[in-house]
């Protein structure tokens, strides 16, 4: 899914199955002109129920906007009984959470790799 608003910014959602891990790369920027678009993608993708849902950041820029979307799907997924996990590779999207405590609050990993194996642990 690509959402493009009228300043030209975009965010672009894309998934992948691992193995019955489902993996949301988002790219582009997730700002207050892109996160509602990027938010009902992910939401939707917890509507389908999956095992797990890894978020890999991607992103160019992440506003405070994007931070309360991934606190409200962390919180989501938690209700769901629904495995969830960050990847913020990037400045772009570390410097942000860690800031704001988030990086507290939220599950990370250092790569997909390492998120998709961490949500298979917590499931067995």
């Amino acid at each position: 899914m690509t959402v493009e608003p009228a300043e030209g910014t975009a965010a672009v959602v894309q998934t992948a199955d691992r193995d019955g891990v489902l993996v949301a790369t988002v790219t582009g920027e997730l700002d207050a002109a892109t996160v509602d678009a990027a938010g009902t993608a992910l939401t939707e993708l917890l509507d389908k129920q999956p095992a797990a849902l890894v978020v890999d950041l991607a992103v160019s820029f992440l506003s405070s906007a994007g931070l309360s979307m991934l606190l409200k799907l962390h919180g989501r997924a938690q209700n769901d009984g629904i495995g969830f996990v960050i990847v913020a590779q990037d400045n772009a999207a570390q410097h942000p959470l860690f800031i704001s405590g988030l990086s507290e609050v939220l599950p990370l990993a250092d790569t997909v790799d390492d998120a998709v194996e961490s949500v298979r642990e917590s499931g067995d």
